[in-house]
């Protein structure tokens, strides 16, 4: 459960913060860019993950083949920062809220790694 929060949380804040990157910047320079007390709120969407592995320490030999999973979380971030195309994206004070999320694992293998 726990993975599949932190699965979803960085798929719906990245896209989130592309919206949220054209709704309310502050531009420093040309080679960064600043959004700041931003509140992102997704509603009822489904993410499906498949035929993937996914590696890190702690998270032990495990293999999913098929489970379904509902998340309502609130996250929030304060010195995010993000590197992409030459320019650097400061997120400071970034609330994101998740509602009736659906996340769905089908032949997802979980390993330990370093």
């Amino acid at each position: 459960m726990v993975v599949a929060i932190a699965l979803v949380g960085t798929a719906f804040v990245g896209v989130g913060a592309i919206g949220a990157v054209g709704a309310d910047q502050a531009e420093e320079s040309d080679d960064e860019v600043r959004i700041v007390d931003e509140h992102v709120e997704i509603n009822d969407g489904l993410l499906t993950i498949d035929d993937t592995t996914i590696e890190g320490p702690g998270l032990g030999e495990r293999h999913i083949e098929d489970r379904k999973y509902t998340i309502d979380s609130t996250m929030s971030f304060d010195g995010f920062h993000v590197n992409y195309d030459g320019t650097e994206y400061t997120f400071c004070r970034i609330t994101v809220e998740l509602n009736d999320i659906g996340v769905q694992l089908e032949n997802v293998t979980l390993t330990e790694g370093e």
